[in-house]
C-alpha cells in the first residue's frame, strides 16, 4: 500500500507501527533507556543502556529468544560475569570468549550505554520504514578508540530486521578486533525436535564435552532439556554462493515458524553453534564472527585475528528474518 493510500486510512502512523522510547524503573532493570520498536508483525526491545542489543524478539506474540536466569538487567553488580542472553548481544572488540585478565567474559561491548541515539519512523520510496540509530565507544586513556555505529531497520509489517554496523578505529595505532553477535533462540521457538538449519561442510568441537555431545545426540536436532548438561560448542565451515553470502536458521516445523540470519562470509568468516539443553538453561546460539570464541592467543595462532588499521572503518551486516508458513520453510530447506 502506498503512502498516499496509507494516509487516507489512518489518523497516525502509530496505528500501525511505532517506536516509543523508554526508561524502566524498578527492581533489576532500574533506570535503563531502551526503544520498544512494534512493526505490525515484530515487536522487539532494543536496549540503549546495553549496547544497542536486542533484549527480546516476538513474532505474533509468539517468544523468539532466551534469556537468562537473572533476566535483561541493566544494573548488574559484575558485568563481567552477567550474561543476559536475549536475542542477541555485541561481543567484542578485544574479547568475544571466556573472562581475561584484562578482558570480562564476551568483552565490553555487551554492556557499554550507547550515545548519539537517533530514531526514525517515516516513508521513504513510498515504504513505511522504523529505523534506530546509535553509537558504542571503547576506549581509554593512552588507550584504543574504537567506536561503532549501530543502525537497526525494519519496514512495517515486515518479518525482517537488518542490523548494520560500522566499526571504526579512531585511534592512531593498529587494533587487534574480534567480533561475535551472540543469537540466543529460546522456548518456544527452540523445543524438542526443533532443527539447526546452515550450510555446513564441517561441524568441529570446540572441546571434549562438545565431542562426546556430538556422539550423544544431532548436534542438528534440538533435544529435550536434560538436568545439569554441560554446554556444547561447534565451529561450523560453511558454504556460500558466488558473492560470499551465506546463512543460518533454526526451524520449528511445529509453530511453522524459523529464525534466518544472512551474511557474508567476507565480513563474518565463521559461525559458532551454542547448544545448551540443561534444565533452565535451555538455549541455541547461532554466533556469526570474525573469530573463535577461545581467545586472543588462540586467534594469533590461528592466523585469523583481524586487524583494524588507523582511521580504518569496517562494515558489518546481518539480516535477521522471521519465517513463516510451510511454503517459507520449505524454500528455506531447499536453500541449504
Amino acid at each position: 500500500m502506498t503512502q498516499h493510500e496509507l494516509q487516507k486510512k489512518t489518523g497516525h502512523l502509530q496505528q500501525l507501527c511505532h517506536i516509543r522510547k523508554v526508561r524502566f524503573e524498578g527492581e533489576a532493570a532500574d533506570q535503563q533507556t531502551a526503544y520498544l520498536v512494534e512493526n505490525g508483525k515484530l515487536s522487539f526491545t532494543i536496549s540503549a543502556s546495553l549496547g544497542m542489543d536486542m533484549a527480546d524478539l516476538r513474532y505474533g506474540g509468539v517468544n523468539l529468544c532466551h534469556i537468562t536466569k537473572p533476566g535483561w538487567l541493566a544494573n548488574s553488580a559484575d558485568q563481567s560475569n552477567f550474561i543476559p542472553g536475549g536475542m542477541f548481544f555485541t561481543c567484542g572488540l578485544k574479547n568475544v570468549g571466556p573472562q581475561t585478565a584484562s578482558e570480562p567474559a564476551h568483552g565490553k561491548q555487551r554492556f557499554l550505554p550507547a550515545e548519539n541515539c537517533a530514531q526514525f519512523v517515516g516513508f521513504e520510496r513510498d515504504t513505511l520504514q522504523l529505523r534506530l540509530y546509535g553509537e558504542v565507544r571503547e576506549a581509554g586513556l593512552f588507550s584504543k578508540n574504537l567506536l561503532r555505529k549501530r543502525t537497526i531497520t525494519t519496514e512495517y509489517n515486515s518479518g525482517k530486521i537488518v542490523i548494520h554496523d560500522e566499526i571504526e578505529n579512531q585511534g592512531y595505532a593498529d587494533e587487534e578486533i574480534m567480533l561475535l553477535y551472540h543469537f540466543n533462540t529460546g522456548y518456544p521457538l527452540l523445543d524438542e525436535g526443533a532443527e539447526f538449519i546452515a550450510p555446513s561442510r564441517t561441524q568441529t568441537a570446540r572441546d571434549t564435552a562438545s565431542a562426546k555431545a556430538k556422539e550423544d545426540s544431532n548436534l542438528f536436532v534440538m533435544d529435550a532439556p536434560r538436568d545439569c548438561y554441560p554446554e556444547q560448542v561447534f565451529y561450523h565451515e560453511l558454504t556460500a554462493d558466488d558473492a560470499g553470502n551465506t546463512f543460518c536458521a533454526l526451524k520449528n516445523s511445529k509453530l511453522g515458524l524459523a529464525l534466518k540470519l544472512s551474511f557474508n562470509k567476507s565480513e563474518l568468516p565463521f559461525l559458532t553453534q551454542w547448544k545448551s539443553i540443561a534444565s533452565g538453561d535451555y538455549v541455541l546460539g547461532m554466533e556469526p564472527g570474525n573469530c573463535h570464541v577461545e581467545g586472543l592467543e588462540k586467534e594469533r595462532e590461528r592466523g585469523t585475528l583481524a586487524v583494524l588499521k588507523a582511521g580504518e572503518t569496517r562494515s558489518y551486516t546481518i539480516t535477521l528474518d522471521v519465517l513463516s508458513g510451510a511454503e517459507a520453510l520449505n524454500t528455506l530447506q531447499a536453500e541449504v
